[in-house]
């Protein structure tokens, strides 16, 4: 077998210096400055109207998605070079340069390491960037909730005056949705701009990994168990199946006896049914490279989802945006190739 399949992510269009979005905070705050300047008497006079400028929503629409997926981009490179270190016993860091204003500290002897003091560090190292991963992740869906709630608070005044009371209004909804935790974000879009998603239950259980991460080195408490002293996580898994030549059955990518010979046909179910995992109480919760994987892709789908969920809400105040398709970020499969034949893709979804 000359070459193993690789799950990469490609940016369609561009990986260009991005837009940062506006959130609604600022806008409305930028409001309140200036309606402090009126005397509270004549107050009620006065409106101000949103100057829509197409270019603007665009950059605004596109903007909190480039942030998402340059952010996922990252972690992929993360979790690439922590798994190229796990259990490698060659790779060190570079001894500090020195200069004549600086004195350098250092709490390993880098040059005297054994192998075996190197793997075990660089193998914790990764286990390290792993768990981070997980926060991040969950972490930045947060980010984006709130970014994609500002730009639909601000376009509901596209073709209607803002009222000063209006202006207080919006301002107390945005501080209240920042207090707010994953659950009600995703309620507050779901009933306010009818932002559905297909993965809700799983987006909750990956949440209360990123707790357990951060706030317990990834070991599981009392308090997130059920009567059972047991917590539940429904990690994502992406399916690799095989058809061999001459035989209709498939087999599970891991099972097939390599190296192979004569082609076949490799099918992938994206998102297949999820892994539900059980942990007991005290329980460290361990990562691996592929669970890692589909993370980072459970990921990408669900920010896709919420992107073509934004565009459908902003085009419904009748704002004009930009294809999806021209920018959006896919998964695509490459470099599969067994002994001179190619392999045949099949994808579900």
């Amino acid at each position: 077998m000359k070459a193993l399949p690789y799950l990469i992510s490609r940016l369609i269009t561009f990986l260009t210096i991005r837009e940062e979005p506006v959130f609604s905070c600022q806008f409305f705050e930028g409001l309140k400055r200036i309606l402090d300047q009126i005397p509270l008497a004549e107050r009620s006079r006065y409106t101000f109207e949103y100057d829509r400028v197409e270019g603007e929503v665009l950059k605004c629409v596109e903007g909190s998605y480039k942030q998402a997926t340059e952010r996922l981009l990252n972690l992929f490179y993360y979790i690439e070079w922590a798994q190229t270190l796990s259990n490698n016993q060659q790779i060190r860091p570079d001894l500090p340069r020195q200069s004549p204003d600086r004195m350098g500290i250092l709490f390993h002897d880098i040059e005297e390491m054994t192998p075996e003091e190197t793997g075990i560090l660089n193998s914790r190292f990764s286990d390290w960037v792993m768990s981070m991963a997980v926060r991040e992740l969950s972490e930045f869906l947060l980010f984006y909730l709130m970014n994609l709630y500002d730009i639909c608070a601000i376009i509901r005044y596209s073709d209607k005056p803002i009222k000063p009371e209006h202006i207080i209004d919006e301002l107390q909804k945005s501080k209240k949705f920042r207090n707010n935790g994953m659950k009600d974000r995703l309620k507050v879009l779901k009933d306010s701009f009818g932002f559905n998603l297909t993965h809700h239950q799983q987006i909750l259980s990956l949440h209360e990994a990123r707790n357990v991460f951060s706030h317990y080195d990834g070991v599981v408490q009392d308090h997130f168990c059920n009567e059972k002293s047991e917590m539940q996580i429904i990690w994502p898994v992406n399916k690799v199946q095989m058809r061999l030549p001459g035989r209709e059955r498939l087999v599970p990518y891991h099972k097939v006896s390599k190296p192979f010979e004569g082609g076949g046909e490799l099918v992938i179910t994206w998102l297949d049914k999820a892994d539900v995992r059980v942990y007991k109480a005290g329980e460290k919760i361990k990562l691996t490279y592929d669970d890692l994987n589909n993370l980072i892709f459970f990921y990408l789908y669900v920010f896709n989802e919420l992107q073509t969920a934004l565009i459908e809400h902003v085009e419904a105040q009748d704002v004009k945006t930009r294809p999806f398709e021209e920018y959006v970020l896919k998964p695509q499969v490459v470099g599969m190739v067994v002994d001179g034949d190619p392999i045949n893709l099949n994808f579900k979804s």
